[in-house]
């Protein structure tokens, strides 16, 4: 009888520790329920905070690419006009060389606003992919008539290198332009006067499209290369100095790049120029 009152006893004990010790591994658990509860509602107010600030920024940058461009497309038919001489001769010849100016910088400002909104729309993922077949001779051709007039105002030679045995790719044009024509931009910006810069239109065995810009510049430290990729990073040179810009020209490259399935690679040196090169997938067309 005696053992039977111990056992009942240690046996109640027993369960009266069972009972404390699941009650408190129920309020514990509950506690972590309720973080994490209260972390989703974080993320989801977060979510929807991001969301709608992407939303007011894309109109931002929408109003503000609408109020710019209206007065940039008088400024340039304007001081066209005036550096023409269309309505008669303006008389001063300095005045002609002033709207050569004005009219200049306002492309230059245009520029800015394009290269902006681009990795706006990218950020915001609101870049589509339209894909269609290319003649690659024929944008070589297109993308050195659009560079040459830089080039030879920096006295830089433009060559192309195209593989024969890939005469047609499938993919975005423009996107394909924009990358083209951001690495050959920079590739003269930072080429003194007498150097050369190539553009390379080659197949891989993959099936990929390489694009390559060459050049003899100035080129970078290795360690400098990170930060030449990064948004409105401008490095500290000479040249660059001498042509400011938004800093966004590469990193627009390698985000255009991504977009059909590449990554910009970068290989130089000090005095020994850059290699710029990314190999694009071939798209499908829908």
């Amino acid at each position: 009888m005696l053992f039977r009152s111990a056992f009942e006893r240690a046996l109640r004990e027993h369960n009266e520790k069972l009972a404390q010790t699941v009650a408190e591994r129920t309020a514990r658990l509950q506690q972590a329920i309720d973080v994490l509860k209260r972390a989703e509602a974080q993320m989801s107010d977060s979510l929807k905070a991001s969301e709608s600030q992407g939303r007011d920024r894309m109109a931002f940058l929408a109003s503000i690419n609408h109020e710019l461009r209206t007065p940039l497309n008088a400024i340039l038919g304007f001081s066209e006009m005036i550096h023409g001489e269309v309505l008669g001769p303006t008389g001063n010849p300095r005045y002609r060389e002033y709207a050569g100016d004005i009219h200049a910088s306002a492309n230059h400002l245009l520029d800015i606003i394009n290269d902006i909104l681009d990795m706006a729309r990218i950020e915001a993922g609101r870049m589509e992919i339209t894909p269609s077949t290319i003649s690659l001779p024929r944008f070589a051709e297109w993308a050195q008539t659009m560079v040459r007039t830089q080039a030879e105002a920096g006295t830089v030679t433009l060559s192309t290198r195209l593989d024969p045995s890939l005469v047609e790719f499938v993919t975005d044009e423009r996107i394909l332009r924009q990358i083209a024509l951001n690495l050959l931009t920079n590739a003269i910006k930072f080429t003194p006067a007498g150097g050369t810069v190539t553009l390379s239109l080659s197949g891989a065995v993959d099936g990929r499209l390489a694009v390559i810009v060459e050049d003899t510049g100035v080129g970078m430290r290795p360690e400098d290369i990170p930060r030449a990729l990064a948004p409105f990073s401008q490095l500290d040179n000479v040249l660059s100095r001498k042509h400011r810009g938004t800093g966004l020209g590469l990193s627009l490259a390698n985000r255009f790049a991504s977009l059909l399935g590449g990554q910009l690679a970068i290989s130089s040196a000090p005095g020994q120029g850059d290699r710029k090169s990314t190999r694009l997938n071939s798209s499908h067309r829908t």
